[in-house]
């Protein structure tokens, strides 16, 4: 997913009215070092059509190496047609889950009932630690390294105080990850709670800890995220503290794969 902000081989179809179609791929080296492509397709409204998305789609799968592991997201229903006209199937579905902030039903979050600390430089190997745990083997969030992080560090949105930390006796038990969107939307970018810590409760806490820092400390009226639709636990959750779908991106691939989300 987002192979559109961080691109490897891209194409680009135009008329003489500019460009009406954008294909990007981007690789996802996995925990075993083996490599999965993914690719994102953006068409103009007006070109939608199922030749012209057929088009698209071929000439982006033309990006990806012979034989290579690969699979494409869709927010379109056009795309959705023309992914299964090529012999692509949904394998994952994700939510996008989002709430009018301040959440009015959750309790204010204060430093008394919830020990919460914000990143700091000499925190990359405990947030690779935590998520690496958190994610295990999923394919897009578990490959998070100290050189990725470091990358993100750089990126103009990153926000060292909204990258929270839980901590149980001095130890991180999780993180939750905001980020401010252009648009003024607060996004909860990624969060993780370490296994051991799973009966604690403390996903609900800071998941309303994100929240709260994202409306209070940023201004933001709108929080969103996005979740595996498998990750039932997760659903229930983020039902509970009251957001809803506005929207889905769904994978599709030519072999059913396995995967977790957060």
């Amino acid at each position: 997913m987002n192979a559109l902000h961080n691109p490897e081989r891209w194409m680009m179809i135009a008329d003489e009215d500019g460009v009406v179609a954008v294909g990007v791929v981007a690789t996802h080296r996995q925990r075993d070092s083996s490599v999965h492509w993914t690719f994102e397709t953006a068409v103009d409204r007006s070109m939608r059509f199922p030749a012209f998305e057929d088009k698209v789609v071929s000439e982006v799968l033309a990006l990806v190496p012979p034989g290579a592991e690969t699979s494409g997201w869709s927010r379109r229903p056009s795309l959705d047609a023309s992914l299964e006209r090529f012999g692509l199937s949904v394998v994952r579905s994700l939510s996008e889950m989002a709430v009018t902030l301040p959440v009015e039903s959750s309790p204010t979050v204060t430093e008394q009932d919830f020990l919460v600390r914000r990143f700091n430089d000499d925190d990359v190997e405990t947030l690779v630690s935590i998520n690496a745990a958190a994610f295990g083997d999923h394919r897009e969030a578990g490959s998070l390294d100290s050189e990725e992080v470091e990358s993100l560090m750089l990126e103009s949105w990153f926000d060292a105080e909204g990258l929270l930390f839980h901590e149980v006796g001095g130890v991180v038990a999780g993180f939750c990850w905001t980020k401010v969107h252009d648009n003024g939307e607060g996004e909860i970018y990624r969060i993780g709670v370490d296994p051991q810590f799973h009966s604690a409760g403390i996903g609900r806490r800071i998941v309303l800890a994100g929240l709260e820092y994202l409306a209070t400390k940023r201004g933001c009226s709108t929080g969103f995220l996005w979740v595996d639709e498998a990750n039932a636990p997760a659903m229930g959750l983020y039902d509970a503290i009251g957001l809803t779908t506005r929207s889905r991106n769904r994978e599709f691939s030519p072999a059913l794969t396995t995967s977790h989300g957060r």
